[in-house]
Formats: structure tokens, C-alpha cells, sequence
């Protein structure tokens, strides 16, 4: 990987036409399916691998055969509450199939069974087992997979601790990106630019997500007047290990899939009282409950329960989690495990068309950070990775397929900046995330709502500009959540995973 920008000499290959900012599975996966005659720049903020892409774990939802296709439709559609777009749904469920052969020529080591098919998993809201998995670390080893294929393209550029301030636009339009590298900063003009930068995890706190998921790409789409919507659509996991940790480890859907239940701190089942699909309920059903269950019991979490399962199967299945939770003195083959609801997923985002484009024009925008509306008010389970690749490669056949037409000055200029002063923001970064899981969480209230917008314009108010990167990041983290905060303000009722009570 390139840690460093060197300055280009004047040949065309040292410039770049495409810049995709993100390298999760959306990012890597887009630049792979772009024409190999453009030079393409992926910029990430930490290590290559450090996105939300790597910890995902339970797979990828795929129809393979057509006559799942109408089943996976409806149950994509049940789960988002009947808000998603349908078209998108329609098409994205069936390209599923293309995607999944690409990866697996990328080099993906799905698991497969003895005849050689791939193996196939069920998770909740799911009617059948349509899931293509690797054990439980599916996505680490697709992340695997497509940074190697990356490193054998010498069109591709992946520049890692290199933070994107900024995009730039002219004339309404998005001609480049302003990037910053410790005290260095350079605008790279290109052709394309594609925002793959995730999601808004550490605007809580308590979350799956990477340390790197500040809101940046909804935050940079906000500034340009990109249009975002749906941000009030949230997704709270149902099982996160319920241990203090600085990324709370997901105890991922797939184990409820093989038969894991839910009990309370009696040891009792509950989720009958609340869905008819039980522990394989939609998964803001299942948050909500296990809420409720806390309410009722009053404590401060539940348990997974996959003891009843033959041990040597749940190790080889779960290796993962088996091993994660030994090291927390946890045997999940004899003992329950510990598990609260938490930040997982973000449903809204910046909107875009079924190939990526959003309303500025050379911009797009792909996986979490997108709004393509297939997930509506509530994602289904495994559909997030489906919807990263399959948008992903439509974006690259529209840019594949306009790219020449578009006129833009490619270009790299350099220059370095003084500090303005040293300061970590950590004080503000807890209280961002202090209201935001007081006032933002799975059970809303529309004073708490309001309460919360004006906490956080008040750090915004008085938030010290500086040239530093943690600055802009609690820059974004605060652009981000007051946009949350305002949809979730402005959706009135309750739907799919929005839950607001008028008190």
C-alpha cells in the first residue's frame, strides 16, 4: 500500500481518474470492477483494513436460484416495513448472483459443502437459508481477498492514513477531493469521485463499528448539498457482547440462524412474547424486545443461548466468536452468553440512483454511506454487503461506460500546513456520543429529540475551528448527527427501526 503521495511527473499515469474514498468492501470491490484503462486513487483514513467491511460476520444474502428470487424480495420488503424502493430491491436481488461469481474469481473462499456447493445459512427475518458465508468472519475474508487482487492492478493506488477534508465543487459539480496526510495537504482533481466511507458507529457509544466510522461521507455529501435522507433509520443489534470494550464484538444474527436462543436474567425464553418468528424475528423487532425484556426485568442485559448445539460443530462454525468469548472466560459451547442491543447499521444515507449517482453530478456514493432504498425503514439481515457489491459494480459499468465523455482537469497540487494548535477533542467526542446514545437510541421521545439537537449545536457553536484531522472529525460527527436528529425529529410515527413515542 501507498503511505505516501509523491508528486507526479507529468505522466498521465500519475494521474488519477477515478477517486473512490473508502476502502471497505464497497470501495475495493468498486475499484476492481472498473476498467483497468483508469487510474484509479482508493484513500482511507487508517489501515487498509480498518472499515466496517472487515468485521462483518455473518455473510452475504444472495438468491442463487430464481425461484428465490420473488421470496427474498418479500422478505426484504417485510423486514424494511414496506418503505423500501421496490425497483432497487428488484434488481439489486436479482444481480446477486453476478456478484457473488466475481468475488469468488477474486479470490473469496466461500464455504462449501462436500459436492462442492456453497454452503448456505439462515439469519432472522429470512425464509429460507440464502446466506453465503465464510465460518463467522465473512467479512474479513472478502476484505482479504480483494486487497490482494488490488495489489495486482497497476491502475490501482490505495493510500492509507490519508484523511479526505473536503470534496470540491465547481460550477455544480464534484471535480475532486481535498486530503490531508498529518500536516500535508493535497487537492487531487479527477473525473469521478465515489464516496464508500461507511458509517456513523462511534457517533455512539456503544457500537459494532470501526474506530474510523465518524459520519465523514454523509458529512462531506451535507457540505456540497448532496442530497441525505432517511437518517433517522438506524440499525441496533440485538446481540452485542454485553462486555466493556473499546469496539463491542457483534455476537453475529447467523448464530440465531443455527438455532441460538434468546433467555432473560431468569433463564427463561421471551422472545415468543413478541413475534410470532420468535429469535428469528426482523432485527429491530428483536432489539426492541430485548429493551423491553430489560425494562421489565430491570437489568441491564440478556443472553444467547447455543449450549443445546454439539460443541465441535459451534467451534467450527463460529471459530471467531468461540475464540473472542474464551478470551473473556466465556465457553459459549456451556455457557450463555452476555448480550445487549447496540449501534449497528446505518439504513439512511446519501441518496442515490440504482447505479450509484447522487444528485451532484460526478458524484457517487456506495454501501453504508448510500441511500439506495433497499433497505426502507429496517435492514434485513447480510443484505448490507449485497448492496455494497452489487451497487458498486453498476457504478463502475456507468462510469465505465461515460467516463471519456466527462471533460476534467486531472491534477495534484501540494503544500503544507501549520499547526494551529494541539487539541484531541475527546471531551467533545464523549458528549456527542453521551446524547446521542441517551436521546438517539432504540426508544426515541420527541423532547429528548429536540433536547438533543440543541446539545449538539451548542458544541457546534462553540467547537474552535483548527487544521487538524481530529478536528474534522468531530466536525462530521457533529454535521451527521444533527441531520439524524432532525429526520428522526421530522418522522413523526414510528416505522421500522424509528420508534418514537410523543412525550
Amino acid at each position: 500500500m501507498k503511505t505516501e503521495l509523491v508528486k507526479p511527473m507529468g505522466d498521465k499515469n500519475s494521474i488519477y481518474d477515478v477517486v473512490i474514498i473508502g476502502s471497505g468492501i464497497a470501495g475495493l470491490y468498486t475499484a476492481l470492477t472498473l476498467d483497468s484503462k483508469y487510474n484509479i486513487m482508493v484513500v482511507t483514513k487508517n489501515e487498509v483494513k480498518e472499515c466496517n467491511s472487515n468485521y462483518a460476520q455473518g455473510g452475504v444474502a444472495a438468491a442463487l436460484e430464481e425461484e428465490d428470487f420473488n421470496n427474498h424480495i418479500k422478505d426484504t420488503l417485510t423486514a424494511g416495513s414496506g418503505y423500501n424502493e421496490k425497483s432497487v430491491v428488484d434488481v439489486i436481488i436479482k444481480e446477486a448472483k453476478e456478484n457473488i461469481m466475481n468475488l469468488i474469481d477474486y479470490g473469496v473462499n466461500f464455504d462449501r459443502n462436500e459436492d462442492g456447493s456453497l454452503k448456505k445459512t439462515k439469519e432472522g427475518g429470512h425464509s429460507r437459508s440464502r446466506i453465503v458465508h465464510y465460518k463467522d468472519s465473512t467479512g474479513e475474508e472478502i476484505i482479504r481477498a480483494l486487497i490482494e487482487e488490488s495489489k495486482k492492478r497497476k491502475n490501482i493506488d490505495i493510500f492509507e492514513k490519508t484523511f479526505c477534508v473536503d470534496l470540491i465543487k465547481e460550477d455544480s459539480k464534484i471535480t475532486g477531493v481535498i486530503l490531508q496526510k498529518e500536516m500535508k495537504r493535497f487537492d487531487v482533481k479527477a473525473s469521478k469521485i465515489i464516496i464508500a466511507a461507511g458509517g456513523i458507529g462511534k457517533l455512539f457509544s456503544n457500537s459494532t463499528n470501526s474506530i474510523i466510522a465518524t459520519g465523514d461521507g454523509v458529512s462531506m455529501a451535507i457540505r456540497v448539498k448532496a442530497e441525505v435522507m432517511d437518517m433517522e433509520f438506524i440499525q441496533f443489534h440485538p446481540t452485542g457482547l454485553n462486555i466493556d470494550e473499546e469496539r463491542n464484538f457483534l455476537i453475529s444474527e447467523a448464530l440465531r440462524g443455527e438455532g441460538a436462543v434468546l433467555r432473560n436474567q431468569k433463564g427463561e425464553l421471551f422472545m415468543g412474547k413478541y413475534h410470532p418468528l420468535k429469535d428469528l424475528a426482523p432485527r429491530d423487532i428483536v432489539s426492541q424486545s430485548i429493551t423491553y425484556e430489560m425494562e421489565l426485568q430491570k437489568n441491564d442485559g440478556v443472553f444467547l443461548d447455543i449450549t443445546h448445539k454439539d460443541s465441535e460443530y459451534v467451534k467450527e462454525r463460529f471459530p471467531q466468536i468461540y475464540n473472542h468469548c474464551l478470551e473473556f472466560g466465556i465457553d459459549i459451547t456451556k455457557e450463555y452468553i452476555p448480550v445487549i442491543p447496540i449501534h449497528h447499521y446505518l439504513m439512511g444515507g446519501i441518496k442515490v440512483d440504482i447505479n450509484g449517482k447522487t444528485t451532484i453530478n460526478n458524484l457517487y456514493a456506495c454501501g453504508e454511506v448510500s441511500r439506495t432504498g433497499i433497505h426502507g425503514a429496517n435492514r434485513l439481515a447480510s443484505n448490507s454487503l449485497l448492496e455494497a457489491i452489487v451497487t458498486g459494480n453498476r457504478i463502475s459499468k456507468d462510469i465505465n461506460k461515460n467516463l471519456a465523455k466527462i471533460d476534467c482537469k486531472s491534477e495534484i497540487n501540494y503544500y503544507d500546513l501549520k499547526l494551529m494548535k494541539e487539541y484531541n477533542y475527546s471531551n467533545e467526542i464523549n458528549e456527542i456520543r453521551n446524547i446521542m446514545s441517551s436521546n438517539v437510541f432504540i426508544i426515541r421521545y420527541e423532547t429528548k429529540l429536540k433536547e438533543a439537537l440543541e446539545k449538539i449545536q451548542k458544541i457546534t457553536d462553540e467547537l474552535e475551528e483548527n487544521n487538524t484531522i481530529a478536528y474534522y472529525e468531530v466536525r462530521n460527527m457533529l454535521v451527521t448527527a444533527k441531520k439524524i436528529i432532525e429526520d428522526a425529529i421530522n418522522r413523526k410515527e414510528s416505522l421500522g427501526s424509528h420508534k418514537i413515542f410523543n412525550k
